[in-house]
């Protein structure tokens, strides 16, 4: 309840810890001018997919109404990141226990405990079956970040060769066979052929789709995760481990070569460490 209108309402989902796993703004005045270079980006992309944002709590004033939806953060994502089977940013489901909501609005700050149970109807699995599925979500949804961010690193690193090349014409030819590598590995990490979500009917999906459907999987039901989910987890995580791999030796090798020839020109090198991401 409000008695005012709020500029912001923040609203804050923690463990029993105190650590906070989401965080919803919700704010009289939208920021407009993002939204918009959001827009011309997919435009620019030719992409037919929006991302969902995520809820926003109210700042009327009176009372206002709020629903969590019981999930912790996914992964992270890149513009006209495109799923089949899977939703990045739909993250593990919360399992039951103890946890907290703090909502800061108009300079006051109020925090209540509350609890997420076990729906009774469940006969047959326990709390102990979907803590397992939490923890196994969690770890899949680790390695889905780990595969995005990698084709985030590597389009950052292409953009970065590009721009070089265009101070430094003569390296044309080393940055085309450079970036070639690393499409390759980027091309068996995300299927980036697709530009609206039926494109992966005629586009196979790539491994980091893989790992997200399992994650769904996995989910799919209340129940302990099967013997057989935790074996195909590690054959993808062993997959996505040769690209990570793949991309750390061309960065060690090709890069470092590229940038070597850049210092003697005396031109900026390529940034090789990962790609900032945004909270």
């Amino acid at each position: 309840y409000l008695d005012r209108p709020a500029d912001e309402v923040k609203l804050e989902v923690l463990d029993e810890r105190g650590t906070i796993l989401r965080t919803f703004i919700g704010v009289t005045k939208v920021d407009s001018a993002k939204i918009k270079a959001d827009s011309l980006e997919l435009d620019r992309l030719g992409c037919d997919v929006r991302s969902r944002a995520d809820p926003r709590p109210g700042t009327k004033a009176g009372l206002n109404g709020f629903v969590w939806d019981g999930r912790y953060p996914g992964a992270v994502d890149f513009p006209c990141l495109i799923m089949w089977g899977a939703r990045t940013q739909s993250g593990p489901k919360a399992p039951p226990g103890s946890y907290q909501v703090r909502i800061t609005a108009n300079g006051a700050t109020e925090t209540k405990a509350f609890k997420v149970e076990r729906d009774p109807r469940l006969k047959k699995s326990t709390d102990a079956d979907l803590v397992a599925q939490f923890q196994l979500a969690s770890q899949i949804r680790d390695k889905e970040n780990d595969a995005n961010r990698a084709v985030m690193r590597i389009r950052a690193l292409k953009a970065s060769i590009d721009d070089r090349v265009g101070k430094v014409p003569a390296l044309a030819g080393a940055a085309n066979a450079l970036n070639g590598k690393l499409a390759a590995v980027e091309a068996e990490i995300y299927q980036g052929r697709s530009r609206s979500g039926q494109d992966l009917l005629n586009f196979p999906i790539r491994l980091n789709n893989r790992i997200a459907a399992l994650r769904r999987s996995v989910e799919n039901g209340e129940a302990k995760p099967t013997a057989g989910s935790r074996v195909v987890f590690e054959e993808l995580s062993a997959e996505l481990s040769k690209q990570l791999n793949a991309l750390e030796a061309i960065v060690a090798g090709e890069l470092a070569a590229f940038n070597r020839a850049l210092a003697a020109r005396r031109v900026e090198q390529v940034p090789t460490g990962a790609v900032p991401i945004a909270p």
